[in-house]
């Protein structure tokens, strides 16, 4: 990616890899941090059409777990931007890690959604991906967390995010990048 020298104004390429990291300048010699928003638009994402209908069934015989590794999935088949974009790997393992969870589920579903949100901004598309509605599945599967202690409430908060909230945002997610599939290869310029 092209960035320029906050310092003396020197064009740089530096590899998308260094986003959010210290780089010296070699024309001036001072150190910056690469900005982490900053992108390169030239590599392209390897999503593709799924059925959000197959995606309801799917989450609802799984009880959910289809969702949560489908999604999660989803990290491999974009460019990674950011030193910090998980792998689906990484993604899907610290899913089922008990207690590292409960904070990964904030991280992996915005950062999803982030991610295809830049992919539809860089082919000219609104951003629809629900970052908000990723914050809420993250919350409710923190508070159904304290089915141990509150077993009533507990399951209760489990059940709408199992039966409503989740399935909610996968379909969310899937149309967006459904539409995203749809549109021709070339990005927009910008």
């Amino acid at each position: 990616m092209r960035i320029e020298c906050p310092h003396c104004q020197g064009p740089i390429s530096v590899g998308v890899r260094h986003a959010g990291t210290t780089y010296r300048c070699g024309s001036c010699g001072r150190s910056f941090v690469v900005p982490e928003d900053v992108a390169d638009t030239g590599q392209p994402h390897q999503l593709s059409v799924f059925s959000v209908a197959s995606l309801v069934l799917m989450h609802y015989l799984t009880a959910g777990v289809f969702s949560v590794i489908y999604l999660n999935l989803l990290h491999d088949k974009m460019p990674q931007l950011r030193r910090s974009d998980p792998s689906a790997t990484k993604a899907i393992g610290l899913c089922f890690i008990p207690g590292v969870n409960l904070i990964w589920f904030f991280f992996t579903y915005h950062r999803l959604c982030v991610r295809v949100n830049e992919q539809r901004r860089f082919h000219g598309l609104p951003e629809t991906a629900p970052t908000s509605l990723a914050f809420a599945v993250a919350l409710l599967t923190l508070a159904g967390s304290l089915t141990y202690l509150f077993p009533t409430p507990g399951l209760a908060v489990l059940s709408v995010l199992g039966l409503i909230v989740l399935p909610v945002f996968a379909v969310m997610v899937q149309h967006s990048i459904n539409e995203l599939v749809e549109q021709p290869a070339v990005p927009a310029v910008g």
